[in-house]
């Protein structure tokens, strides 16, 4: 039974990258306007970081836009399934990952 408990991990994982990747090669990415490229790139990877370090789930963070959440949750899938690492997703990361929007007051930077 352990077996399929470990096998479902990872097809979950492997289902929410094929999302991903369908919906990354269908929508060009591109920057919205004004917004700095690196500006992004940090933002991005210290959110990846608390997503790690302390568990914050990035779905719910108010702080970041649905891009900056979706950009994170992607980089983090793709770290997760190139080292193997066990990764819990929440129902709202998972969410963020499939639709590609928040709903409520959380979908835009406060």
């Amino acid at each position: 039974m352990k077996f399929l408990v470990t096998g479902m991990s990872d097809l979950k994982l492997r289902l929410l990258d094929r999302i991903v990747q369908s919906r990354s090669s269908a929508q060009p990415d591109s920057n919205a306007p004004g917004e700095s490229t690196e500006l992004h790139k940090k933002i991005i990877c210290q959110a990846v970081e608390d997503r790690i370090c302390k568990r914050l789930d990035l779905a719910t963070r108010t702080d970041l836009t649905d891009r900056e959440a979706t950009d994170a949750l992607c980089l983090l899938l793709k770290i997760v399934r190139r080292s193997g690492l066990p990764a819990q997703f929440s129902n709202s990361e998972i969410a963020l990952l499939t639709r590609g929007a928040r709903s409520g007051c959380n979908a835009e930077r406060r």
